[in-house]
């Protein structure tokens, strides 16, 4: 099995409420880490190529890319935790993947230490 790994980050503002407490709406600059495997490379020897991948992924947080996600259409009715933000940016990502590569694993962090992940069966 190989993967590819490939991190970004984005600017995006929100505020959720937890056990009934409110935040303050707040920016994270939000990192991103997107792995994909394939169980064999191609014929150019790569699982795919690293471009095509980050532009599936750019593609995939294009709409929530120095949005307001307490507002965002993507988010009506979900409360945009870091876990809810990851599960969106997986979903709308693997459709856009490159033929061969699945995801294997995505890992958002909201703030140093703070981190939500998606893992993918192989």
């Amino acid at each position: 099995m190989y993967e590819l790994t490939i991190h970004l980050s984005f600017l995006a503002t929100h505020a959720v409420t937890i056990q009934g407490v409110d935040e303050e709406p707040h920016e994270h600059d939000w990192q991103l880490v997107v792995h994909v495997a394939a169980d064999r490379l191609d014929q150019d020897g790569v699982v795919c190529d690293f471009h095509e991948l980050e532009q599936a992924v750019k593609t995939a947080i294009a709409p929530i890319e120095g949005a307001d996600l307490n507002t965002s259409p993507l988010f009506q009715g979900i409360s945009p935790t870091a876990e809810n933000v990851v599960t969106l940016i997986s979903q709308r990502m693997a459709p856009l993947l490159p033929e061969r590569a699945t995801l294997r694993k995505v890992s958002l962090t909201e703030a140093p230490g703070c981190i939500a992940s998606i893992l993918f069966d192989d």
